[in-house]
């Protein structure tokens, strides 16, 4: 029978699947040549799907990490998202390197780990929030009540 420690890690883990499925997912769209992609709709197209990508991966991990630990540690957890997929980006990058008609760009990188920070401080302002460690204005509720 496995301890409350063994069944706390395999819960972790299965609660970052979303996030390893869209890094697959990433990685398979990467892998298509740029002749089969066509021309661009209009300039800087690809940073919106990039957005949409690195969104949903952000997204995917942060809803991974869990609530009371963006309540309790949130930059911390910046910090583990936006270093990730600062990660994943340049390995996504470098792998598109590879593929014909694909080139890698520093701007498509950037685009992936602002997009992270976003994702990030949202989730943390929402962690707060949510444990009742800031009011609506942004005080914390102490401060909003002696006022």
């Amino acid at each position: 029978m496995a301890s409350t420690e063994e069944r706390r890690w395999v819960k972790r883990l299965l609660r970052l699947t979303p996030a390893l499925g869209v890094a697959l997912g990433i990685t398979l769209v990467s892998a298509i040549p740029g002749q089969k992609i066509g021309p661009m709709p209009f300039e800087g197209f690809d940073k919106l799907v990039h957005f949409g990508f690195f969104a949903t991966l952000s997204t995917a991990l942060a809803f991974g990490i869990g609530r009371q630990r963006w309540a309790r540690q949130g930059a911390w957890m910046v910090l583990l998202v936006v270093a990730a997929v600062a990660v994943l980006g340049a390995l996504d990058e470098w792998h598109q390197s590879f593929v014909p008609l694909r080139s890698p760009t520093w701007g498509d990188w950037a685009t992936d780990v602002a997009t992270a920070l976003v994702v990030a401080l949202a989730f943390w302002k929402i962690g707060r929030r949510s444990a009742g460690l800031t009011s609506d204005n942004g005080r914390r509720p102490r401060e909003a009540s002696e006022r």
